[in-house]
């Protein structure tokens, strides 16, 4: 799943082009404004991110009514942490972690687009995924112990599987 996340980002927020009077957008709209009115040659300072809260909600948020979990959020971090090679530094946490909220979001929209557009998958393509994710270990044990370590079962690593070919036969 993570491994498409960046380019589905980038495809996700290059797709939108309406946008609707909010206060993100006029918080945005004053922001451009007020770079437009620097000097030129000069550029003001990114905004920080909004501060995440020490004891997140058991919902994190919710993409059309489908719900992205505490745990499933703790997972993706886990997940950027391992593949970054250590913690998030506590000078970025906020950022990091909108971000990777941001990317489960994008992820989820587009998984939702591809269900909108009856896009499918079928079990044997799954399987298929499934059996090439299977050989590249040893044994089924290691297989087995692979998938303890992520913390995931075979039932969501197949979900998981079909929601990433599902994006991929969308984009």
């Amino acid at each position: 799943m993570f491994r498409v996340l960046p380019l589905l980002v980038a495809i996700c927020l290059s797709g939108c082009s309406k946008a609707t009077p909010t206060t993100e957008n006029a918080t945005t709209t004053a922001a451009a404004a007020a770079t437009s009115a620097a000097a030129p040659g000069q550029t003001l300072p990114a905004p920080a991110a909004k501060p995440v809260p020490a004891e997140l909600p058991a919902v994190i948020a919710r993409v059309n009514g489908e719900e992205i979990q505490k745990a499933e959020f703790e997972k993706a971090v886990e997940s950027f942490e391992a593949s970054a090679g250590g913690p998030v530094p506590a000078d970025h946490r906020d950022q990091v972690l909108r971000s990777v909220l941001d990317q489960m979001i994008s992820y989820k929209l587009l998984v939702q687009e591809a269900r909108n557009r009856r896009l499918t998958v079928t079990d044997v393509e799954v399987n298929d995924r499934i059996g090439q994710i299977r050989a590249q270990f040893p044994t089924e044990e290691a297989f087995t112990q692979a998938l303890a370590a992520q913390k995931t079962t075979l039932a969501q690593l197949r979900n998981d599987s079909r929601s990433d070919m599902l994006v991929n036969n969308m984009l």
